[in-house]
């Protein structure tokens, strides 16, 4: 799935680069909702399939992840750490392909 998400077919632009971090291509910038989430954008997304061989746990997955992911939000703070000014993007090649390690700041919230 790898090489769906970073074809430069289908991002031309600077504004749409599949090496960026950007993950506002998500979401809606003007009317009709500013911010919230582009559902055909997130439903091109295809971890799990798609068709007769799509994953049958893909709804108790995507519930998992959420859950996760607002209770981490919701406790710590998680920024770039000193002296990175941004997300390393880079990744590196093996048996799968995986990201390099990244230096973040977490910090428990008040």
């Amino acid at each position: 799935m790898f090489h769906v998400y970073s074809d430069n077919t289908h991002y031309t632009s600077a504004k749409h680069d599949p090496s960026e971090f950007q993950p506002e291509r998500y979401l809606h910038t003007g009317e009709p909702a500013p911010g919230l989430l582009k559902k055909d954008a997130a439903e091109r997304f295809t971890a799990f399939g798609m068709g007769k061989r799509k994953c049958p746990g893909e709804g108790l997955a995507r519930m998992e992840v959420f859950l996760i992911l607002t209770t981490l939000l919701q406790h710590y703070e998680f920024t770039v750490a000193k002296g990175c000014d941004k997300v390393d993007m880079a990744y590196q090649y093996g048996l799968i392909i995986y990201p390099t390690r990244q230096s973040v700041g977490i910090a428990r919230r008040k």
